[in-house]
């Protein structure tokens, strides 16, 4: 953990001596990045050159289907909806978490209210909680999460997104707006946001049952360690570590 803090801390000095250009090419990159992965693990058949074409060039890559292209806006709307939260200091509630599946998960027209029926996760030993109790459940993960306010934020990341899979608040959209959540700690502490790939989505996957099913964090928390590092990498790959 210390080389991983010491990495942290060449990246933030480095990151404030580049210029703005770099800056923004480096945000713009993850950007693309970030909402390509989490819809391709969602099942979208869209290369990352379609999401560029779309929300850079306002282009719609020929034979685009409605639904992956709404995901592709909503999700840049709700990426840049928490990162303003963020950067005004908002804490994570469910007022915010339910502005930011209203607009990651588009075509739910519960209008970011919470299901109202029973759910089963495909593939999973998993049962979520009743319709009945997700106010409740909703309430006591935000304090569980909020007891880990002084943690590092790979812990914080870790547990809000374990906290929200365990939950399955809304009827869909659940993953993406859980993937976009688990950024919230990275942001507000200056650390480079994290992206899940398709490749590590079995990974991701046995990650998320292991909290689910036992409250088992480690190994969310060192598939997120490991993104990070990766991320770190590909930074001082493109900038440096000097500057």
């Amino acid at each position: 953990m210390d080389r991983l803090q010491d990495n942290i801390g060449i990246f933030r000095r480095r990151l404030r001596s580049l210029s703005d250009f770099e800056k923004k090419d480096w945000q713009e990159e993850f950007r693309l990045r970030f909402i390509h992965d989490s819809t391709e693990i969602e099942g979208s058949r869209l290369t990352l050159l379609d999401v560029k074409m779309i929300l850079m060039d306002g282009i719609i890559p020929a034979g685009t289907k409605v639904a992956d292209y709404e995901a592709v806006r909503g999700h840049d709307r709700a990426w840049t909806a928490l990162r303003e939260a963020a950067a005004a200091g908002l804490p994570l509630s469910e007022s915010l978490i339910r502005d930011l599946h209203r607009l990651a998960a588009p075509f739910d027209r519960r209008d970011g209210s919470y299901r109202d029926r029973s759910i089963s996760i495909r593939g999973s030993r998993y049962i979520p909680p009743t319709a009945e109790t997700i106010g409740e459940a909703m309430k006591d993960g935000l304090s569980r999460i909020g007891r880990d306010a002084g943690s590092h934020p790979l812990e914080k990341a870790a547990r809000i997104h374990g906290e929200f899979s365990k939950i399955q608040p809304f009827l869909s959209g659940n993953g993406p707006t859980a993937r976009l959540l688990m950024n919230y700690p990275f942001v507000e502490a200056g650390y480079p946001p994290l992206s899940i790939k398709k490749a590590q989505q079995t990974e991701y996957f046995q990650a998320l049952e292991a909290y689910e099913l036992d409250d088992e964090i480690p190994p969310l928390r060192e598939l997120l360690r490991e993104c990070l590092e990766d991320r770190l990498t590909e930074f001082f790959s493109m900038y440096g570590k000097e500057g």
